[in-house]
């Protein structure tokens, strides 16, 4: 983009490069283009004149910067969902907060494009089972091209479980609008017949479109929760190659390390973004302030290496092991 496109780009859509010393603004965009997304977060919050640069959702500028941004520096190639620009499909990506009550521990459910908690994902759908009556008047083909997740119920009386199709509230209260603003109208059977059949095609369609984010998702946390297990396995290593200056012996004791990245919710995070080097080091300077203090408690319990605590030490060897014998084939 040549200096006068990007001038004309973005004095169109009200910027100004006045209040920043006169940045020329091919400059600026490149200069944004190799910033990472969180940090174009911050960026926009510096100034007025950086947050209306930064945070428009229709300017094609600021669209490519943020895309730009994301292929460079996060694992999420596909481009954003139909109707949702970069810096939404980015928030949902990197804010691990539910969409609602804002507890840490949720997860992205891409059908709906919202991260959900695990009780307000219950309290905000529904299966049709509880439908009450007024809903269940909607034509079934309607609800059936609704978005939908699957869950589990388990059978009244029985220690069995079926899979049942989950809608969120919100999406039958609006097909329940619509579906009475048809009757209130007397439309005719054929006309009604059209209406659900046309809401049936375009569930299917977005079902699919969408599913392949799930997929992404999958593939992407995957080789987060590798590559910061190997690193948090790099920073054990390091601290049990430390030894005691008084009888040379080891200064930390495995078992105990893993209760301090417990005690850190260092597990909680694996899946989610990647360690940078100030985030490791920060880690293991964390571990060894708290290391005295759950040492402590360690020997208090008597406490032997849990279960869990085994799988998670087996999974980090096998995680490491396999990474070494992929760098040796590379």
């Amino acid at each position: 983009m040549d200096k006068r496109e990007a001038e004309e780009h973005w004095i169109g859509d009200s910027f100004s490069f006045s209040n920043f010393n006169n940045i020329p603004s091919e400059i600026f965009i490149e200069i944004c283009k190799n910033i990472a997304p969180l940090d174009l977060i911050e960026l926009s919050l510096v100034c007025r004149s950086f947050w209306r640069c930064l945070s428009s959702r229709t300017s094609n500028t600021t669209q490519m910067i943020w895309r730009v941004s994301r292929e460079q520096f996060l694992c999420h190639k596909l481009p954003p969902p139909v109707d949702m620009c970069e810096q939404d499909y980015i928030s949902l990506v990197l804010y691990n907060k539910c969409h609602f009550c804002k507890n840490v521990y949720s997860s992205i459910f891409w059908v709906f494009r919202k991260r959900f908690c695990k009780q307000c994902l219950k309290e905000r759908t529904i299966c049709y089972d509880d439908f009450n009556e007024a809903w269940k008047k909607i034509p079934l083909k309607a609800i059936r091209g609704l978005r939908y997740i699957k869950m589990y119920n388990k059978i009244p009386y029985t220690e069995k479980y079926e899979l049942h199709r989950y809608y969120l509230i919100e999406d039958i209260k609006i097909l329940y609008d619509e579906f009475i603003v048809l009757v209130l109208q007397n439309k005719d059977n054929d006309f009604i017949v059209s209406w659900e059949l046309d809401k049936h095609m375009k569930g299917n369609i977005y079902m699919k479109e969408i599913s392949k984010y799930s997929k992404e998702q999958m593939a992407v946390q995957s080789t987060i929760f590798r590559s910061n297990m190997i690193k948090l396995g790099k920073i054990l290593d390091s601290l049990m190659e430390e030894r005691s200056i008084d009888d040379n012996r080891p200064k930390y004791e495995l078992d105990v390390l893993y209760d301090c990245l417990d005690a850190k919710n260092a597990f909680s995070t694996t899946d989610q973004l990647l360690l940078n080097e100030k985030e490791i080091n920060n880690m293991r300077e964390s571990l060894v302030a708290v290391y005295p203090e759950i040492k402590k408690k360690h020997r208090k319990k008597g406490a032997k290496k849990t279960r869990a605590n085994r799988n998670v030490i087996r999974e980090i060897r096998e995680i490491r092991e396999i990474s070494e014998i992929s760098e040796i084939i590379e």
